[in-house]
């Protein structure tokens, strides 16, 4: 179930939520953090720090960051729309997997969680001397990292959800699967010809593409089962419901030999 959780996780589409949300709690740790050195630090050892310059820094960041962000997702909602209408669904999940995109949207909405947050808590007087110098500094880091951000963000608004950005997308992804098959091209299981008339078919559940493939899993079911698994179908591929994807069959050895899982193409 982990497993599934984790490779849910990453599909493109969902991973558009999941980094803005880490980052949101990252910035909430973040603020507190200063926190902390009233305790560690004796107090008054490092520099005075005006309240007001790091509400006025606080407050540049929280309003520019929500206007920055708000603006941000509407362009990428229409770049995503552009690919839709221009591309092929493959190539839509590949532009919204951009990490730029993923990484500039997440680092805006954390941002603006972490000024909300440092600028409540300054005016609860929540830190001493030691943490508004620490904050201080931290809310520098992160102007100097939002600024940078910002830079590589402009570059690629100027290129996201145009054909040959898309294009070269398409073209990353597929020769980096071209050199994963010629690396490996069973997957790590090993070739035993076709499987025996007697094998028990394993059918598709539903249609779609094949996003991936539990090879690990798959290998543990064989040892449990004291049988062989004949794969007839590869990640990428459309299957169609109750089409046959792949053979199960009991060994029949009794000893000397391991459970393997085993990769058979179907067709030439």
């Amino acid at each position: 179930m982990l497993y599934r959780w984790l490779l849910a996780l990453k599909k493109p589409s969902n991973r558009l939520w999941v980094e803005p949300a880490l980052g949101a709690v990252l910035a909430t740790l973040f603020a507190f953090a200063a926190r902390l050195l009233n305790i560690w630090l004796p107090p008054d050892t490092l520099p005075e720090i005006e309240l007001g310059t790091l509400e006025s820094l606080l407050e540049v960041i929280s309003s520019s960051m929500l206007a920055v962000s708000t603006f941000s997702l509407s362009i990428m909602v229409s770049a995503f729309a552009s690919a839709a209408s221009s591309a092929t669904p493959r190539a839509t999940e590949l532009v919204m997997g951009d990490d730029t995109t993923r990484t500039a949207i997440a680092s805006f909405i954390s941002a603006f969680i972490y000024a909300i947050i440092a600028k409540t808590a300054l005016g609860m007087e929540f830190y001493g001397q030691n943490g508004r110098f620490v904050l201080f500094v931290s809310t520098a880091l992160v102007l100097a990292y939002l600024i940078v951000t910002l830079i590589r963000w402009v570059h690629t608004l100027s290129q996201l959800g145009r054909m040959g950005n898309t294009l070269d997308k398409i073209h990353t992804a597929a020769s980096a699967a071209v050199r994963a098959y010629r690396a490996r091209p069973n997957m790590g299981a090993a070739w035993q010809g076709k499987p025996h008339a007697d094998a028990a078919v394993l059918y598709a559940r539903g249609n779609g593409y094949l996003a991936h493939i539990d090879m690990a899993g798959l290998q543990k079911r064989a040892e449990e089962g004291e049988g062989y698994i004949h794969i007839l179908v590869r990640p990428g591929e459309l299957n169609y419901a109750r089409h046959p994807a792949g053979h199960r069959q009991r060994r029949r050895h009794k000893h000397g030999h391991t459970a393997r899982l085993l990769y058979a193409r179907r067709g030439p």
